[in-house]
C-alpha cells in the first residue's frame, strides 16, 4: 500500500479523528483505508459536515467511478458509499479503535483507465534536455472532462528562451535527479510510485525538505488527488537562517484536447499544483503558489505551465505570473502501440460486456453475471489479492446472451479477489471484495 497524506486533516476531522489515511490499489481495484482512534467526544453538527467533507476528498476517478453521495450515520455505526447508483455498506466496530474501508472498485476492464501519467511514460530522464519559452500569461481555463483548451495563437516570436536540463544528481544513485532552470538547481528523489522534491539551490539561497514535496504519483489519473505537509530548512545569502513550512494538494482536474501552436492532443491532462508556506525570515513571509501543467501521454514533460506565486511580507503583496510552453516531439511509438491498444480493447469489449458481481462485497455466495455477443468457449477463474488460484470453473461452450455463474466463498480467504472471465483468446476482469 502506498500512503496518502492530508495536509488538513486535523482541520476536517476536528476534535473526533486523529488518523492516516492509506491508499491501496491494485490495476482493478482502488480503496482508502482510514485508520485511527475515535475519541469520546460526540460530534457538533459543523464538525459531522466537516467531517463528511473530508470523505469525499478521498475520490479516485482512476477506478472510472464518481462519488455520488457518502453519508455516515454515527449511532448506527454504518457507512453508506453510493457508487454509480450501487449501494455498498460497510460496518465498523464500535471500539475505541477502528477501521474505516472506503471502497471505490470498478468491474469494467483496467484498459478503460485511460489518459493517466505513469511512470514509464513520465518520470523525468537524467540525460533529457528540452528549451522553455516563457510566453505571455493566460488565466486557467476550463476544468473537469472533454475540456478544450486552444493555445493556437501562443505566440514564442518575442519569448525569453530558457535551457531546461536534467542531470544525475548523485552518481551511484538513478533515483536522484536534478533540474538546471533560470540559475537554480532543483533536487528530486523518485521513491516508489511518488516524485519528491527534496531541495533547491541558487546563488543566494539553498534549502533542504524534510518531510520532502510530493509532485507526482505514478499513475495519476484525473479525479485523483495527493496531498503532503512539508518542512524546510536552509540558508539564505550563506548567512541568514531560512525556514519554511507549509502544505501542498496535487489534482488532476482535467481531461480533454489541448491545441498548442505546433500540435493538438487528444487525451491531454492537467494537473494543479496548489502550496501555501510561509518563510520564517525577518519579516515574515507569507507565499501561495500555483502550478497548472498541461500533460501528453505521449510526452515526458509538460508541454504547458503556467504559473502564479503571491508573497505576502507585512501589509505588502507581490505577486509573479507567468506561462511557459515547453515545445517536445510526441512519441509515435507510444502512439502506435496506444491504437494497437484500443482496437484490441474493442474486440474484447464486444465480446464480454456487463459484467457484474451480486452481491460485492460478498459474504458466502457470489454470482457472476455477464453477456456475450458470440458462442464462446469460456471458464472463470477467482485469484486471491491477485495471485492465488482460488476457484477455477470448467470450461464449456457457451451460446450468445445472458449467463450466471454461481460461487460458493465462504471457506476463502477475507480480503480482495480478482476475477477473470476467459472467452476463447480474450480475457477481462473485474474486482470483487470477501468479507
Amino acid at each position: 500500500a502506498d500512503f496518502l497524506h492530508f495536509a488538513d486533516l486535523s482541520q476536517n476531522m476536528g476534535e473526533i479523528y486523529t488518523q492516516q489515511a492509506v491508499l491501496g490499489c491494485n490495476a482493478e481495484c482502488r480503496f482508502f483505508v482510514l485508520v485511527g482512534r475515535r475519541t469520546a467526544v460526540r460530534p457538533t453538527a459543523q464538525k459531522e459536515k466537516q467531517r463528511k467533507q473530508f470523505l469525499t476528498i478521498g475520490e479516485c476517478a482512476h477506478a472510472q467511478t464518481e462519488i455520488q453521495n457518502i453519508t455516515n450515520n454515527i449511532e448506527e455505526g454504518i457507512s453508506i458509499i453510493l457508487i454509480n447508483n450501487l449501494n455498498y455498506s460497510l460496518t465498523h466496530m464500535q471500539t475505541r479503535n477502528f477501521l474505516y474501508v472506503l471502497c471505490l472498485w470498478s468491474l469494467l476492464p483496467a484498459h478503460l483507465c485511460a489518459q493517466t501519467l505513469t511512470a514509464e511514460r513520465h518520470v523525468p530522464q537524467t540525460t533529457d534536455s528540452l528549451l522553455a519559452y516563457k510566453v505571455a500569461y493566460f488565466a486557467p481555463t476550463d476544468t473537469g472532462r472533454n475540456c478544450v483548451w486552444n493555445f493556437s495563437d501562443l505566440s514564442t516570436d518575442s519569448a525569453e528562451v530558457i535551457n531546461v536540463d536534467y542531470y544525475a544528481a548523485q552518481e551511484d544513485d538513478s533515483t536522484r535527479v536534478g533540474l538546471h532552470r533560470e540559475h537554480a538547481n532543483y533536487y528530486y528523489h523518485i521513491a516508489g510510485d511518488t516524485l519528491w522534491l527534496t531541495g533547491y539551490e541558487t546563488s543566494r539561497a539553498y534549502m533542504r525538505y524534510a518531510p520532502q514535496i510530493p509532485q507526482l504519483r505514478f499513475p495519476f489519473a484525473y479525479g485523483d488527488t495527493l496531498c503532503g505537509a512539508f518542512v524546510g530548512q536552509g540558508q539564505y545569502c550563506h548567512m541568514t537562517p531560512l525556514n519554511t513550512e507549509g502544505t501542498i494538494r496535487v489534482h488532476v482536474d482535467g481531461t480533454g484536447q489541448l491545441i498548442t501552436p505546433d500540435d493538438t492532443i487528444q487525451k491531454a491532462l492537467r494537473v494543479r499544483s496548489q502550496m501555501q508556506y510561509s518563510e520564517k525570515m525577518h519579516p515574515l513571509n507569507s507565499v501561495q503558489e500555483e502550478r497548472l501543467a498541461w500533460y501528453s501521454p505521449y510526452c515526458r514533460y509538460p508541454l504547458l505551465e503556467s504559473v502564479t506565486v503571491q508573497t505576502i511580507k507585512k501589509n505588502d503583496t507581490v505577486s509573479f505570473r507567468s506561462t511557459y510552453y515547453y515545445p517536445q516531439e510526441q512519441d509515435e511509438e507510444l502512439r502506435k502501440r496506444d491504437q494497437e491498444e484500443e482496437l484490441a480493447n474493442a474486440a474484447m469489449d464486444s465480446l464480454v460486456s456487463n459484467i457484474r458481481f451480486m452481491p460485492n462485497p460478498v459474504y458466502n455466495d457470489v454470482q457472476i453475471k455477464y453477456e456475450l455477443a458470440r458462442s464462446a468457449k469460456v471458464y472463470i477463474s477467482l485469484h486471491y489479492n491477485g495471485g492465488l488460484t482460488t476457484y477455477q470453473s470448467p470450461l464449456r461452450q457457451e451460446t450468445e446472451g445472458e449467463h450466471t455463474v454461481e460461487v460458493n466463498m465462504s471457506g476463502m480467504p477475507v480480503g480482495s479477489y480478482v476475477v477473470y472471465i476467459h472467452a476463447d483468446d480474450i480475457v477481462v476482469s473485474g474486482s470483487l471484495i470477501k468479507l
